[in-house]
């Protein structure tokens, strides 16, 4: 089984925020024998957009967001402009992306933002987002399920398995990779009935 995990880096929460960077790995979520360090089933996708070209379709940037930028690591924010494209090529390596993985399923950390922005960035061209809404997974409600059947502790541990401690955050492949270490530790957690006490 093949499931692909993104993470963006944004430069707005609302529906047209600027989505400046896109990571996806694709990974086997119930292979525990890839736990760590992260193994991934396909060559990983990184996209970076060149800011005017995705303002110039609609994308929206807030102060707020550009603050929280403003004390985030330099290589976090540094990260963010290698190899920009135009965010139309940017959305296209993406669609060939998940074509060529076969990926079954796409996951997102929260129900309500990577997978959200990437669709409106994909609307603002007129296309669709490739996958399909019932593909969608959301790595909260997980590891929410997790820490209800296993417990708190268990949750941390799954989280704990994806961290590596030189990993800069918000640099969009290192989160992805991250959380799809975390997604990988939950399955594993879930199906060998880790389950703690009721």
């Amino acid at each position: 089984m093949i499931h692909a995990m993104v993470d963006i880096e944004a430069l707005g929460k609302g529906d047209n925020a600027l989505v400046v960077s896109a990571a996806l790995v694709a990974f086997s979520p119930d292979n525990a024998a890839a736990v760590a360090p992260f193994v991934a089933v396909f060559d990983p996708l990184v996209v970076n957009v060149r800011l005017q070209s995705a303002l110039d379709h609609g994308a929206q940037v807030d102060g707020s967001t550009l603050r929280f930028w403003m004390e985030q690591d330099d290589a976090a924010r540094k990260a963010l402009f290698v190899d920009a494209l135009d965010e139309s090529t940017a959305l296209a390596r993406i669609r060939e992306w998940w074509q060529a993985s076969f990926a079954e399923a796409i996951w997102g950390h929260g129900v309500n933002f990577d997978l959200r922005l990437l669709g409106a960035a994909f609307r603002r061209h007129g296309q669709r987002a490739p996958w399909h809404y019932r593909q969608e997974r959301d790595t909260r409600t997980l590891f929410d399920l997790v820490n209800f059947c296993c417990g708190a502790e268990v949750e941390k541990a799954c989280w704990a398995k994806g961290t590596k401690a030189d990993a800069t955050k918000h640099i969009a492949l290192n989160d992805a990779q991250r959380q799809a270490v975390a997604v990988q530790a939950a399955y594993t957690a879930l199906i060998e009935g880790d389950l703690g006490q009721p």
